[in-house]
């Protein structure tokens, strides 16, 4: 459905610059670029907020108490089985709204110019999606959480979570390549999080994590999503946050800027 949606949206080969997208993709982009990357990830509040939920639920047994509570009341999804297949289901649709997406972004009016643009593009996107699964990896590794049904100690982050969340935010950028007006485009954007939330809940009522292994996740995910397609995409325009000191009479005003 969003690849036929998308589709009918598309009508110019090439990006506003006369690019397609995925052609200018590097995996040398320069220490500036990657370090406006890690910044401009870091305080998108797709990213900080869901840290500083599973920081909040680490206090005075929050994390606990509510994953018992949505683990024996399945209010959502009925019972712990039904919420471990949605939260497959949730993480197949947003990687299928990535492959979509990357699939109809402008890349180029001959079929010379688009194979090899979508496939660097492609290469950028497997990076994070394997970075994510490896970070997610170590960090189960050095925290050692038992999980909330005492299966095992892989709770902390959740892996299906993060690689919701990575599938999410990439698809989320693909978005800014198509010729979209900006009220679609930030529908398609929430929906993209929300399915990142939905995953997050299910891995609960699954008795399969902890809020704060969900949030973690979610976090980890968006990060990195958005660091890798800003580093190494090679396209402009994604300043989402900027900070900028301005002089006044008494002193000096901190300006905040966040586009979305």
């Amino acid at each position: 459905m969003v690849l036929c949606i998308l589709t009918s949206l598309t009508s110019c080969g090439t990006l506003k610059n006369g690019h397609g997208w995925g052609q200018d993709a590097t995996f040398t982009p320069g220490w500036n670029r990657i370090g406006d990357a890690a910044f401009n990830a870091a305080t998108l509040p797709e990213t900080w907020i869901p840290l500083a939920g599973a920081l909040i639920f680490r206090v005075d047994s929050l994390d606990k108490r509510l994953s018992n509570y949505a683990s024996s009341h399945t209010p959502v999804f009925g019972s712990q089985k039904a919420a471990d297949n949605a939260g497959y289901l949730f993480r197949d649709a947003t990687r299928g709204s990535y492959v979509a997406t990357l699939l109809v972004t402008p890349s180029g009016n001959t079929i010379e110019d688009w194979v090899p643009a979508k496939v660097k593009g492609l290469a950028v996107g497997l990076a994070a999606v394997e970075s994510t699964d490896l970070t997610t990896g170590l960090l189960k590794d050095a925290s050692n959480r038992r999980r909330p049904s005492g299966s095992n100690n892989n709770s902390f982050p959740s892996s299906l979570a993060s690689s919701t969340s990575v599938y999410a935010s990439l698809a989320s950028r693909n978005l800014e390549s198509l010729p979209l007006d900006e009220n679609s485009r930030i529908g398609m954007r929430l929906g993209m999080m929300s399915l990142s939330f939905a995953t997050a809940w299910a891995r609960l009522e699954a008795n399969a994590h902890y809020p704060s292994d969900a949030l973690s996740g979610i976090a980890l995910g968006y990060f990195t999503g958005v660091f890798f397609n800003d580093a190494f995409l090679g396209l402009t325009g994604h300043n989402d946050v900027s900070i900028s000191l301005e002089p006044t009479y008494n002193g000096t005003m901190i300006r905040l800027i966040w586009s979305f």
